[in-house]
């Protein structure tokens, strides 16, 4: 049975367990998956630049994407305003946005503990709002932030995700797990449309988390590498900026200014306030480690650490040495990813229904 795309006008219409299954048998049957006209719209239509449509094509982000942007372009329920400096997504306490605030920015926190409704990253409506704040950003001198959710890509959590570098999909079915693809595959689309709109990017993780080896990650390098657009790395401690234990982070950039929150290891002068971890032996003998109750709340940026990154960003954004940086290598991931891989856990059909509906609704009012 030959199975032709569905025609993305009409999408509404399905029903969104129906498409699911028909994607999955696009994978098996490894059919392309096009949108009728097979061209995205012109770049001023999605409030893009020819370049930033050239990153776009050069990562092969689903035409879904094109469809989106030129549809939040040119509909009224959205502003076209370019009006914001920083977008901080997974914000928790907003410790970077209020850093950013004190210097001067103007910089807006997404997070569903805000908002479970219009900030939940997982979901189409959650999402729109995220696109929305990165369209807003004023093109080429502003910052997107992602603390985005690791609690599924760090060892503590190996036991159910199962991820590692060589399986970092881990076990898809899931929930948590399913919902951390999600999260870092629409993170990985962000980072691509800060790229295209030549803004700064930071991806923030926890230094055992095997996010940065995501195929939607891993692919996002691959594809950009060719047209100089590196990643760089840094490692830092919370510790250091007046956290409650050491807990070292890596932060990835597309700029070097990174370089200036680095810090190397304290060593022994460094005492935790706190214990994150308990160790322990179950009742067969084998030695086990499961999270403090202290381990969530260990998430949060301190206002130190928020203000070290506004004073790094305003004063060095200019600064393009390099010197003993390190940038990630994606010749270290096992496997070879493709662009149904990186973008597949994504789940953008989803985003472009919902903006056929708000513009269907804004017709009618």
């Amino acid at each position: 049975m030959f199975l032709q795309p569905i025609d993305a006008l009409n999408f509404a219409a399905v029903n969104l367990r129906v498409f699911a299954l028909y994607m999955q048998l696009l994978a098996i049957y490894e059919i392309p998956l096009q949108l009728p006209d097979g061209q995205p719209p012109r770049a001023d239509a999605m409030g893009l630049t020819p370049y930033g449509v050239r990153i776009l094509e050069a990562v092969m982000v689903p035409h879904v994407i094109y469809r989106c942007l030129a549809l939040m372009q040119n509909m009224s329920a959205f502003n076209n305003k370019r009006d914001l400096d920083c977008v901080e997504y997974f914000c928790g306490q907003k410790a970077i946005t209020g850093g950013m605030r004190r210097a001067g920015f103007r910089s807006v926190g997404h997070d569903y503990k805000q908002d479970n409704i219009d900030q939940d990253f997982t979901t189409a409506r959650g999402f729109i709002t995220a696109l929305q704040w990165w369209r807003r950003l004023r093109q080429r001198s502003g910052m997107t932030w992602y603390g985005t959710v690791c609690s599924s890509f760090i060892f503590l959590n190996r036991g159910t995700s199962r991820r590692t570098r060589a399986e970092p999909r881990g076990t898809r079915w899931v929930g948590s797990v399913e919902a951390g693809n999600i999260m870092v595959t629409r993170t990985a689309l962000l980072i691509c449309l800060s790229f295209a709109k030549r803004l700064a990017f930071v991806l923030e993780q926890p230094s055992n988390s095997v996010m940065a080896w995501h195929p939607s990650l891993v692919w996002v390098r691959q594809q950009l590498r060719p047209l100089h657009c590196t990643w760089w790395s840094v490692q830092t401690y919370m510790g250091l900026f007046g956290g409650c234990t050491l807990k070292p982070h890596v932060l990835y950039s597309n700029e070097t200014w990174i370089q200036h929150v680095a810090r190397a290891h304290p060593g022994s002068s460094f005492q935790p306030k706190k214990s994150l971890c308990r160790k322990y032996t179950d009742s067969s003998g084998v030695a086990r480690v499961s999270g403090g109750d202290d381990l969530k709340d260990s998430q949060t940026y301190t206002k130190q650490f928020g203000r070290a990154i506004a004073a790094a960003f305003k004063k060095h954004r200019l600064s393009y040495s390099s010197d003993g940086m390190d940038t990630i290598d994606e010749d270290e991931a096992d496997y070879e990813p493709d662009a149904q891989m990186a973008w597949g856990d994504g789940f953008f059909w989803e985003v472009l229904e919902l903006l056929y509906a708000i513009k269907a609704e804004s017709a009618s009012a």
